[in-house]
Parts: structure tokens; sequence; C-alpha cells
């Protein structure tokens, strides 16, 4: 049965396409938008990529959406498609298979236009075929399966499910059970009851997981246990809410996934 991991800094994607919707802003997505090493931006996206100081290996589209200077200067990494039948996303994503690349995580695919966000986030489903990828938001991830499946998650964190085409549906470790959902709003608003659930489907479904809110450590309490996000989130029933005082030097908090780098810290 495939795993599927909590995102967290340290797990950075090897290929990340960024669309042309809002620009992300969570610091999870930021750190990973400044770590990753191959970044492929969708036409008008890469105006604010490149504004904002990095360079992508590639910009994929029609070019209607560059900026002029953008588009004179940085002409050589403009590769571009004619074809109108499908959107600028599809486009990088048939340029990546092109790179092989495999592994892909898509950011900024969704607001604006409520339409685009949409039908983007239904391309995972076809996506998935050719790739494992998954879709970042600013306030979660989505991720498509086809088979039984296992998700790293924590008591409470809000989970969706989308029915694509399955015809057999069902849960474990969820609040609500899981059917062959005809609509989409039937799916939304679930919630976890333990640091695992298992989603059992045959066919295609979505996965939406709210990325973790809250989240307070200290630092020297934190050493003492291991400095590896992995050992932390191991720690983290014991870790929140309260830590031993006499270690306390700064307390840590703010409103991201797990343990991401960028925290800000707020003496005592």
């Amino acid at each position: 049965m495939k795993e599927y991991k909590l995102p967290i800094g340290c797990d950075v994607p090897e290929t990340i396409i960024l669309a042309d919707g809002d620009f992300p802003s969570h610091p999870l997505a930021l750190e990973w938008l400044r770590q990753c090493p191959y970044v492929v931006c969708c036409d008008g996206a890469a105006n604010t990529y490149i504004r904002s100081g990095r360079m992508p290996e590639a910009i994929v589209g029609d070019g209607d959406s560059l900026l002029p200077d953008i588009k004179e200067r940085y002409a050589s990494l403009i590769h571009s498609e004619a074809e109108q039948e499908t959107n600028d996303l599809s486009k990088a994503f048939r340029f990546c298979l092109s790179q092989e690349r495999k592994r892909i995580t898509i950011m900024g695919a969704t607001g604006k236009r409520e339409d685009h966000t949409i039908g983007n986030v239904s391309l995972l489903a076809d996506y998935m075929e050719q790739a494992e990828v998954s879709m970042m938001t600013d306030y979660g991830i989505f991720v498509p399966i086809r088979e039984d499946s296992m998700f790293e998650s924590y008591i409470g964190q809000q989970i969706s499910v989308f029915n694509m085409n399955s015809t057999a549906l069902s849960a474990e470790g969820l609040a609500y059970p899981l059917s062959v959902f005809t609509n989409w709003w039937q799916g939304t608003l679930n919630e976890a009851l333990a640091r695992h659930f298992i989603i059992r489907t045959e066919g295609k479904v979505l996965v939406f997981r709210v990325f973790f809110q809250f989240f307070y450590f200290v630092t020297d309490y934190a050493s003492t246990a291991g400095t590896t996000e992995t050992d932390l989130l191991s720690l983290r029933p014991t870790l929140k809410h309260t830590v031993p005082s006499t270690k306390a030097k700064r307390v840590w908090s703010r409103p991201i996934p797990m343990f991401s780098p960028g925290w800000n810290s707020v003496p005592l």
C-alpha cells in the first residue's frame, strides 16, 4: 500500500510547475520554491517568479501573458506551443515529461478565476497516468490516487475526498464514512481521527489534506530530543501546548505546517 507523508520543509520536490494563478504565499510553498532545483513557469507566472530574484529552468506557454521586458530578456527560456486545445499548465506538464521529470508538484494553480481553479484541480486525475503528481495551495495539498493508500495525518486534520471515477470508496481513520459520491461537495469536511488514515478505492479520487495550523515547541527542548524533523514529528503529542519551562528560552510559533524553516521566534 502506498503511503503519503505530511509535507514538511525538508521534503523539497524535485520538480515544481508554477502556474499563473495566485502566487504562493504559504511559508512552506515559498520554501520549496526557494530550494527546488527545477522550476518550470507557466507563461505569466514567470513575471512574478523572475522579479522575486529567481530563475526558472523554462517558461512554457504562448507568451501572451509575459511582460515585454521579460519576454525579450529571457527569450531563450521560452518554450512555445501554438496548440490551443489545452491550457498552459498541461503544456508545462508535457514539457516536464519530455525532460524525464516524473515527480512533480504543482503550485499557483488556484485563485483568480474559479473556472480555471476547478479545471486545474481536475487535471490531476489525468496527469497521474503519466507521473507522480500533487498540487500545493496556500491551504493544503491535493494528491490523486487510484488504489488503496495510507496518509500520514494528525488528529483533527481536515480532509476532503473528491470522487473522479471510483466505483468503490471507503476509509479507515476518518470521522465520517465514504461512499461512491456523485457530487464533489459530498466528500468535503471530513476529519482525521489518528496519525494515519486509509482510503480504499477502485478508481480515481483526489485527496485534500489541510495544512497543520498551529504548533508550539521550544528550541532547547527540541534539541535535547533530536534535531531532525522526523524526530520532532514523533514528539508532536508531547510538544503540543506544553513544554518544560525549565528548558525554555524561546517558544516558536507560526501557522505553518510541521517544521518548515523560517519560523519566527518570540521571547517568553
